[in-house]
């Protein structure tokens, strides 16, 4: 009997609970809003965080409480941004002010991705280019007061010039903008050099089993006349690997110079076999 009223008493308090749920997390959303108007972004920060533990779905929410991190400087401002700028509820201006953001704190090369993911419409609004010799990216557009404050016919303020924060010095690739190959030690494959100043070369793998020496070698064959110029041969086993010598004896005698590689699956055995005869 007693559990029945107390289920019952569940059943009646529980859409009480949820409107005064409700009712506390839109006072949340107001202060958070309140907050930003004032400039109180920690608060703003707070009360919106809050509302998204509650509703983690509220985009304007979300939107004061990436800017709030912004304008704070904290360390997960960037990711918030990107959160955000990938939202599909997101506005254009939404992408514009976050874009922003991400490239004042984020990496340069994952500003430029988001960039380049704009929709064209949105992208012509800003013109990317490099700031400086120093080849650190800038977004830009006209940053007059007049143009400030006129809006584009798509109903978004175009963005100011913003330099983004140079990252740390990049070990695979010196500038973003301009192509540059990275210098790298020649190394010789049979007659076919590689890296240095020698162009990239093409290289493919066979699918054929390794023992099946004349498919192998058809397969060798047609690649080679495709324009390929390195060929993978997989090498599980050392049994597998003492089948080179066949496969390359036959390559050799169609009059296909192309170099073999063998393709060792971490065998020590089979890498000291296929050794003999690639």
């Amino acid at each position: 009997m007693l559990l029945g009223v107390l289920i019952a008493l569940g059943f009646v308090a529980k859409p009480a609970y949820r409107a005064y749920r409700a009712q506390c997390v839109e006072a949340n959303l107001q202060a958070a809003r309140t907050a930003a108007r004032q400039g109180d972004w920690a608060a703003a920060r707070d009360k919106a965080h809050s509302v998204l533990l509650a509703r983690g779905q509220d985009l304007e929410a979300c939107r004061i409480w990436t800017r709030a991190l912004g304008k704070l400087g904290t360390a997960d401002a960037y990711a918030a941004a990107s959160e955000l700028f990938a939202n599909p509820r997101a506005t254009c201006a939404d992408m514009l002010e976050n874009l922003q953001m991400m490239a004042l704190q984020g990496p340069q090369a994952v500003a430029l991705s988001a960039y380049a993911s704009l929709p064209p419409a949105l992208r012509e609004q800003v013109v990317f280019r490099a700031a400086d010799s120093s080849s650190v990216p800038q977004f830009v557009s006209p940053s007059s007061q007049r143009m400030r404050r006129r809006r584009c016919r798509t109903g978004i303020l175009r963005l100011c010039m913003v330099q983004m924060t140079p990252p740390a010095p990049l070990t695979y690739c010196p500038d973003l903008l301009r192509y540059a190959r990275r210098p790298s030690r020649e190394v010789w494959i049979g007659h076919l050099g590689i890296g240095a100043r020698h162009p990239v070369r093409v290289q493919s793998m066979i699918t054929a089993d390794t023992r099946d020496t004349p498919a192998c070698v058809a397969e060798i064959l047609t690649l080679a006349a495709a324009g390929c110029e390195i060929v993978r041969i997989t090498a599980q086993t050392k049994s597998y690997a003492a089948n080179l010598q066949h496969i390359a004896r036959e390559v050799r005698a169609a009059g296909c110079q192309v170099p073999l590689v063998a393709d060792i699956h971490f065998k020590p055995d089979a890498a000291m076999e296929a050794a003999k005869w690639v």
